[in-house]
């Protein structure tokens, strides 16, 4: 594969979005892929479903089914027959809605791409000038391309490739930090996000009567994007303190572009604790499969 981006012997492909070992071949979990784990499923089928029938059905019945669908999550035959709704005609609706979310993510997508790449080709712009006065981080830093050793004694460090292996080699886990900002040995993680809206609160379930939660050992989180960000920068600067033991970590920075282009600012929670559970959780999950696949009959 082609290497877009190398950090040691840890390289990433773009197209693929592939973190591998130049070395050994071995691949790594990307921060993202990770935290998506221990998110609750997205059921794409039932809320396409779901949406399709509040365009399909009149205002009064709708407010007498939602409850029942948000209950059960399925979407009974019976009910499209009861409000004379085709299926063929549901199945359009659905599909709609399906082209409607692929269309906003690709648009989404493409718009971050141009965000990040505007903002860190603003960092190289200003080289030895770089100022963050905006984002709470004072001081000027140097903005050196190319470079990927943390000796900048005041230094900033665009998309910065970030990789841990740990010591038997089972956890391999790697990421890029949109900014890493680095005052000796004070440490600031910024990223920046361009999604519709940063939620804090995650859905309620109408079956647990509470807020829905992330999967155990994550299981006293809000399942919200928020705090899917807050662990992933958490990680992000758990990693770079394993790298040097004495870094400390200042903030983590969530930079919110809206879709007008505003721009909200949140200063995350480090859930250092979290991580390292997570990491655990993770890592014995691996021993576990592995112990499976020992124990799976030879095929002749």
């Amino acid at each position: 594969m082609e290497i877009d981006k190398l950090n040691g012997t840890v390289a990433f492909n773009d197209k693929k979005h592939v973190y591998w070992d130049i070395n050994t071949n071995n691949k790594f979990i990307s921060v993202t892929t990770l935290i998506e784990k221990f998110a609750q499923p997205f059921d794409k089928d039932f809320w396409s479903g779901y949406k399709a029938l509040e365009k399909l059905l009149p205002a009064d019945a709708w407010k007498i089914e939602r409850k029942s669908l948000l209950n059960t999550h399925k979407i009974p035959k019976e009910l499209l027959n009861t409000y004379d709704i085709k299926e063929l005609d549901f199945n359009k609706a659905q599909q709609s809605i399906l082209d409607e979310w692929d269309k906003t993510n690709k648009e989404s997508c493409e718009r971050g791409t141009k965000i990040h790449a505007d903002l860190e080709n603003s960092m190289y712009k200003m080289g030895a000038n770089v100022t963050l006065k905006k984002f709470g981080v004072g001081g000027k830093f140097v903005c050196d391309k190319g470079r990927t050793a943390l000796d900048l004694e005041n230094g900033v460090y665009p998309e910065y490739l970030i990789s841990r292996t740990s010591p038997d080699n089972m956890l391999r886990i790697a990421g890029q930090i949109d900014l890493l900002v680095k005052k000796g040995k004070e440490i600031w993680i910024l990223d920046w996000k361009t999604n519709k809206e940063i939620k804090q609160k995650a859905g309620f379930n109408t079956q647990t009567r509470s807020e829905v939660k992330m999967l155990y050992p994550l299981n006293t989180i809000p399942d919200a994007n928020y705090w899917h960000y807050a662990l992933q920068l958490s990680t992000y600067a758990w990693m770079i303190q394993m790298i040097d033991p004495e870094y400390i970590i200042k903030d983590l920075i969530l930079v919110h572009f809206d879709h007008n282009d505003n721009q909200t600012i949140y200063h995350l929670p480090y859930l250092k604790k979290e991580v390292e559970s997570m990491l655990r959780f993770y890592k014995k999950s691996i021993l576990k499969q592995e112990k499976l696949a020992k124990l799976k009959p030879i095929e002749y």
